[in-house]
């Protein structure tokens, strides 16, 4: 497994486990408190939840597992640029860590950027994946149908 892809799939069991533990702390508030919980834990399981848990898994499985680009070989030309899946995970995963701060916060200012920031990201990862998104041309032994022999 690429090391990039690997990066996703981990932070994405990491957020999955988060995003578990503070489901269970909002649906349990009641039990623990006498008010209501902080507004702000909704949209952030949410997010830990989509873009933590499964926006990185998808990108980390989809590094991994989709084809090859057309050409591509593990020597000479790879499966993604790296770079750009290095700032593919940076952006997603700095803009929902910025999140945590600006959700508390309520700033307009950094929920722009944390938006800006994930939006970029998911962007960077649909144009890594665009090219490896096609279909599988069958040999052409297998394409042309054999005739029965005597």
């Amino acid at each position: 497994m690429p090391t990039e892809a690997r990066w996703f799939v981990k932070t994405s069991l990491i957020c999955l486990v988060l995003a578990s533990v503070m489901g269970t702390v909002q649906f349990g508030w009641g039990a623990l408190f006498d008010n209501a919980p902080p507004h702000f834990l909704r949209p952030l399981h949410l997010h830990l939840a989509t873009v933590g848990w499964l926006i990185n898994m998808v990108f980390g499985v989809a590094l991994w597992m989709f084809p090859m680009p057309k050409g591509a070989t593990r020597e000479f030309r790879p499966r993604y640029p790296r770079g750009a899946a290095v700032a593919c995970y940076l952006a997603l995963n700095l803009g929902l860590a910025l999140r945590f701060v600006a959700e508390p916060l309520g700033s307009p200012a950094l929920g722009l950027a944390c938006g800006v920031l994930q939006t970029l990201g998911i962007g960077l990862g649909a144009l890594i994946l665009w090219p490896r998104i096609r279909a599988i041309i069958p040999p052409v032994s297998a394409a042309i149908p054999q005739k029965p022999g005597p």
